[in-house]
């Protein structure tokens, strides 16, 4: 058997490693992995790509602007087409973040355009669609966000790739409760099939978030019990040693609930 492509080599285990620490809760080791490669540069861009990439999905918006920055160089450099669309799509929703929003959906929405129009670029596409969704989100155009959180979540048995489900489900709920007249069973419905979902993969991150927004839900309807009883079990798996904003969030939600 013949050795891969050089491009391919020094990513590929990097990158299923990243996402599966990111899913797991294991947040700083996610995005130390990005770091341990090899000295190839189209396979740092790559590299790059899903640091970026797993950056946005912690809101860490500086760190994910300097990755996605080196990775359009690179892209560029290199002619590396795909890198180069994703790379230009993230670099749009960071921009709205930062409150350039016109430019930045308009970034976003080109390159999410020029990556549909590729066949042998559908790979990701469900978080890609996820996240001009997110951009849109982030614009307050809540509509618009919540027909591109559909259009993900339609993506996902095309393409296979269901690790971001969860995630794209629990987007959707936040959208389905920012309508001026909001969808709440929907939204509900979304909330509980994320935890499915991100159960069934033991994504414990993907749980924690959708269960801490569900169990403010039912706070909120004085379903306290129900709400303490969904949290406080994985609630309770991140609770050695593992903190961060989304564990801060839960053990809060805790702390609201009798």
């Amino acid at each position: 058997m013949k050795t891969p492509n050089r491009f391919l080599r020094g990513f590929l285990t990097l990158a299923v490693t990243t996402g599966f620490l990111a899913g797991c809760g294991k947040k700083n080791d996610s995005i130390a992995q990005a770091e341990k490669t090899d000295k190839d540069k189209p396979s740092i861009a790559q590299t790059l790509q899903f640091r970026a990439e797993y950056c946005l999905m912690l809101d860490r918006w500086d760190d994910a602007a300097a990755a996605v920055t080196t990775c359009r160089s690179l892209s560029r450099q290199f002619s590396l087409g795909n890198y180069l669309d994703y790379a230009n799509l993230m670099e749009g929703w960071v921009r709205v973040v930062q409150g350039e929003v016109e430019e930045g959906l308009s970034q976003a929405d080109a390159a999410l355009k020029a990556l549909k129009a590729i066949p042998s670029r559908r790979f990701h596409m469900p978080i890609r669609i996820g996240s001009v969704a997110r951009a849109r989100a982030a614009a307050r155009d809540i509509e618009g966000a919540l027909a591109l959180f559909d259009e993900a979540i339609d993506e996902v048995p095309i393409t296979g790739e269901r690790w971001y489900e969860p995630e794209l489900r629990r987007f959707k709920a936040e959208m389905l409760l920012a309508l001026p007249q909001p969808r709440v069973a929907e939204a509900e419905h979304s909330l509980w099939t994320a935890i499915v979902a991100a159960r069934e993969q033991e994504a414990k991150l993907w749980e924690l978030r959708a269960a801490t927004e569900l169990a403010d839900l039912w706070k909120g309807q004085g379903r306290t019990a129900q709400a303490r009883e969904l949290l406080a079990p994985i609630h309770g798996w991140f609770a050695e040693g593992l903190e961060g904003p989304d564990v801060r969030r839960a053990t809060q939600m805790l702390a609201r609930l009798p």
